[in-house]
This record gives C-alpha cells, structure tokens and sequence, in this order.
C-alpha cells in the first residue's frame, strides 16, 4: 500500500513539475517584458517542443486553439499563471488555461481535467470572451455543491467596469452560470449564512447610475442566480480604498475567537470621495427582511429632509482593521482631541475611535481609542483611562508625538505624560540611550528606531503609565 501510494505522488508530483515547466515554456517573453507570451509566433521566441503531460496539455491547448496562441496572465488576486493546476491528486484534478488565438480577438479559457482511468488529459470545456483582458481567476463553491467553481473577471478597452463568469465543473462537463452585471471591485464569501459562497460585485457611480452593491445567490441546480439582492452606495465615493469581509456581532463584548455563538459576516468598504475625505460603508444582509442595507448609514436615514453626515467621514487614509484581533473589523472614527480655542490646529492630533456594528444596539460601539502617526508608520493605544482627559500633539519637524493632561475647565493642557520619538540610527547613536524606553516596534522598509520618555504628573497619579504598558501600546501600522 505504501509503494502503490508513493507511486501515486510521485506522479502527481511528476504532473505538477511538468505543468510549471509548461507554463514557463510558453510564458518565453520578448524583450520589453511583455505579459503575454505567443506559441508559434515568428515574432516571438520558440520555446523547444515539450515532452510527456506537459506536451498532451500543449497539445490540447494548440487544438483548441486552432493553430498559435498567446497565453494571457491575470492582472489580480492570488492565481496569477495562464496556466493554473487545481486539485492535484485527487479525482477532480485539472488545469484551467487562458489564452487568444491569432484567428480573432476574442480570449478563450479551456478547462482541462486529468483522467486518471485512462491516465490522460482531455478538454471538458472550451468558452470564449470578447474582453481585452483577464482581471482575476477566482475558484469558490458558489452554488453549494461541495465543489469549487471557476470564477473569471474580464476587462475590456471600451468599458471602464469588468464582466464576470462562472462555470460549474461535473466529472466530465463544464456549464457556464449566468453572470449579467459588471463590477469595478468584488468580494466572494458566505454573507448570507447559506453555508455557501456568495458574489458581491461593487459598482462606482456613473453618470446615469449609482453607486451600489449586488449580491448574488446560487444554487445546485439552477444556472441563473436564485437571489438578487442590490443596494445603493454613497455616490460622492470615486475610488474604493480598502474591501474586505469581517463580522458583525450580537454583544458590544463578544469576540468572536472565544465565542460559539455564530459571527454574522459583512463586507466593509473603505472609499475616498471626490472631496479627498474617506468614509465607510458596510454591506450587510438583513436575513429578518431578506434584503442588503448598511446598518452603520441606513437608507432611512440617508433619505431624511435633514442633510446626513456619514459618522465614519474622515480626512485621514485610515482604513478599517482588526484592530484588537479578536476576529471582528472595526471601523475607524476619527475626532480631533482636545484643544484651546486659539491653538494651532496642525500640531493637534486626531483621535480615533475603532467601532464595531452592534447587531443587538444596532448602533457602532467602540472597541478601544488609538492615535495614529501615520506619516512615522505606528499608533497608541490609549489606555481606557485616559478618554476625555489627555489629549495629544505631534511635531512633524522633531517627529515627536506628546501626550498632555487636558483641563476641561480651563480647556488647555496640563502636564506632559508621554513622548514618542522617531530616530534615524545614527540620531539614535548620539542619544543618551538609557534615558528611553526602546520600543519593539519596526516601520516597513525603514532602519527607523523609536523610543519613548515618560513624565509623570502629581495632579492624578492613576493616569501616569509604566513603561511595561508604554511598550504594549506603541504599535507598527
């Protein structure tokens, strides 16, 4: 059994190595680096003849295309070959190829299953596009059969918005479900709780349409979507920032990696608007009224006579995050601290408050406070007893950031708490090291070196900090 099973990876490996070697045969490149390589061009350099599986799946991809043809290469996501190998090993195994041809312009994606039986490979499906380009390659089971589909984003010269299709695969067929809508960005995750995968396609604003989000819903059998469900977006957003998909949860203190209770999943959007402000929106799907809304700016609010200011808008790139790694996203929003009336508004430091969407309140709840030095790459973690009563200034010239004692009732700063500094090396080198506190935290593709100062205050001594706690507060962006 051991030999037999030995056997049976080694040719699986023998499969992959091949696969790689073919991929990187036709992926040959003429100078200027090219994306896309041509088999059989003149104009291109002839890779040498493959030999073994790699030659049948070669040869299959010429067949189908007809003669000559140019690999073509996703632009996003994590499957980045022409050539992708899925399953391996298994019964299901196959390869997806994406190619054109010099017949026309169209690009083609072949699906390509390996038949162990017989010990060869076979087409089980060619499908065409009229689009310039492949924007990703996603694989997710979409209609709850326990297998994953093939899910492709196409681009396309005439049309700023990217079209999509998806194919189902059985032992020996392939059928392509119905994908009418186009996107500018799209999530793919189980939102709806239907132990399934659903599409989420996120469209900017237009001059005849709105912003939205659609999400669609599939099924087994059926090869149109089973639920449409679509939403309005803030329409003065131009860009999305920052998408990802996170929970929601029932309790202002539940944490979803020490609960058993169900984590209800959202998409969180991060967009910059055309004012160059920043605000969020969720994507959320209401199984009570079996409908999309964003809890955190509802339509009903949205759409009163009084003008509404979306609670998440900022000027800062912030963007929303895990912030305490409990396994539910925070939204970020931002405040300016304290300060005097008279005072420079420059050097005064901005507050944020990490929230996450209470299902049960139905209302953001804070998770905890930060104040974020984005241009030196770190942020503080304000301790829970020092809201309302410090506040903070930064100096971009000393790259210093200062926390003072605030006096509501004279509404002007008391006495230095704490100082966070940037070093470059050999600033530090000259330093009187020992009076600093060095802290482990280290800026992206910078030598920087920050250290930190603490001062104490006898007008309240519960707010003075140790510098075990400094150290846990002082996090890399």
């Amino acid at each position: 059994m051991l030999e037999r099973k030995n056997k049976k990876n080694t040719a699986v490996r023998k499969r992959m190595s091949l696969l790689t070697g073919l991929a990187l045969l036709t992926g040959l490149m003429t100078s200027g680096g090219c994306m896309d390589a041509a088999i059989g061009s003149d104009s291109l350099l002839r890779p040498p003849r493959a030999t073994g599986d790699k030659a049948a799946i070669q040869d299959i991809i010429v067949n189908e295309a007809g003669g000559s043809y140019t690999l073509k290469y996703p632009q996003k996501g994590e499957n980045r070959s022409a050539i992708i190998l899925r399953n391996e090993g298994t019964d299901h195994e196959y390869a997806l190829a994406l190619y054109s041809t010099e017949k026309d312009a169209k690009l083609n994606m072949s699906i390509i299953a390996y038949q162990a039986d017989k010990k060869e490979w076979k087409c089980i499906g060619t499908y065409t596009n009229t689009g310039s380009g492949v924007d990703r390659v996603m694989f997710y089971d979409i209609n709850g059969d326990k297998n994953e589909e093939v899910i492709i984003g196409w681009t396309s010269y005439n049309a700023a918005q990217k079209s999509l299709t998806a194919y189902s695969l059985r032992t020996d067929e392939v059928y392509e479900m119905s994908i009418d809508q186009t996107y500018d960005e799209l999530v793919i995750s189980d939102i709806t709780a239907d132990n399934s995968d659903d599409i989420v396609l996120l469209s900017l604003s237009t001059q005849d349409t709105a912003s939205t989000a659609t999400l669609l819903q599939y099924s087994e059998q059926d090869k149109r979507p089973v639920g449409t469900y679509s939403m309005e977006l803030d329409s003065e957003v131009i860009a999305f920032s920052n998408i990802l998909v996170g929970g929601v949860v029932g309790t202002a203190n539940q944490k979803a990696k020490e609960s058993n209770a169900p984590v209800k999943r959202g998409v969180i959007i991060d967009g910059k608007r055309n004012d160059n402000t920043f605000c969020t929106q969720m994507v959320y799907f209401d199984a009570e009224k079996d409908e999309l809304t964003d809890p955190v700016n509802p339509a009903s609010v949205r759409s009163g006579t009084e003008k509404y200011i979306n609670p998440t808008l900022r000027s800062e790139a912030v963007f929303s995050r895990d912030i305490n790694d409990d396994g539910i996203v925070e939204i970020p929003v931002v405040s300016q601290m304290n300060a005097a009336v008279d005072e420079n508004g420059a050097s005064v430091c901005n507050q944020v408050a990490w929230s996450r969407y209470n299902t049960d309140e139905r209302k953001l709840t804070v998770s905890l406070y930060t104040v974020m030095n984005m241009k030196d790459g770190y942020y503080f973690i304000m301790p829970p007893r020092w809201n309302g009563k410090v506040t903070a200034r930064s100096n971009a010239d000393t790259r210093e950031m200062t926390f003072y004692l605030w006096n509501s009732k004279t509404a002007s700063r008391g006495d230095q708490l704490l100082t966070i500094y940037r070093f470059t090396e050999q600033q530090w080198s000259e330093e009187k090291q020992e009076d600093y506190i060095h802290l482990n935290v280290y800026a992206e593709n910078s030598k920087a070196v920050f250290a930190a100062k603490i001062f104490k205050t006898n007008a309240d001594d519960k707010l003075n900090l140790s510098p075990e706690e400094v150290q846990r507060s002082v996090m890399a962006i």
